[in-house]
């Protein structure tokens, strides 16, 4: 993934004619920390390397609104900032929508996280478990649960959580394989 990064940002410090620095700053990254990423002294983060990639994607959704393809002056980073973190975030919203609710399976006072090596973990809030945009798959979570000896229910949360956040298959939360073959 690092190397994938490096590429990334030498095509984007050619296509937009600024420097590391410059780019390390646009995407929250401290300059220093970019060059040590950069010559794989320190490789970036997983998280470094999604910033990275979401800044020079805001950058080009941001320059491809300039009449003529005329270039941006990226050096004025007091003026332009703002913009690229409009965009960046337009591009979350389209990308990584918000659901405005999400299924949670209750057991007793707590709320489902995961199976561990066959141990099922709680959390005290319905924010910090795992959530299920389809309450189909909150439904056989809560199946599966009975199986293993707990009473457990889907309760609908009316707040916003991103896409991303949500369980796509039981596998995610530590279910066996053969325990989901019937989920689809």
């Amino acid at each position: 993934m690092s190397q994938q990064t490096i590429e990334h940002v030498d095509s984007a410090v050619v296509e937009f004619r600024t420097n590391q620095s410059l780019l390390g700053r646009y995407s929250g990254i401290n300059p220093s920390r970019i060059s040590r990423g950069m010559t794989g002294e320190l490789p970036f983060t997983a998280e470094e390397s999604r910033a990275i990639e979401d800044t020079v994607a805001a950058m080009r959704e941001l320059q491809s609104t300039i009449p003529h393809n005329l270039p941006l002056d990226w050096s004025q980073y007091g003026r332009v900032k703002p913009q690229v973190d409009t965009a960046r975030k337009q591009l979350q919203d389209k990308n990584d929508p918000m659901l405005s609710r999400y299924c949670v399976v209750r057991v007793g006072l707590n709320f489902f996280d995961r199976v561990n090596s066959g141990e099922v973990l709680m959390r005290p809030d319905q924010l910090s478990c795992a959530c299920f945009e389809s309450p189909g798959l909150a439904n056989e979570v809560v199946r599966e649960l009975i199986v293993l000896g707990y009473k457990a229910e889907v309760q609908i949360i009316p707040l916003m959580r991103r896409r991303s956040e949500t369980v796509k298959v039981l596998s995610q939360i530590g279910f066996a394989s053969e325990e989901v073959a019937h989920v689809d």
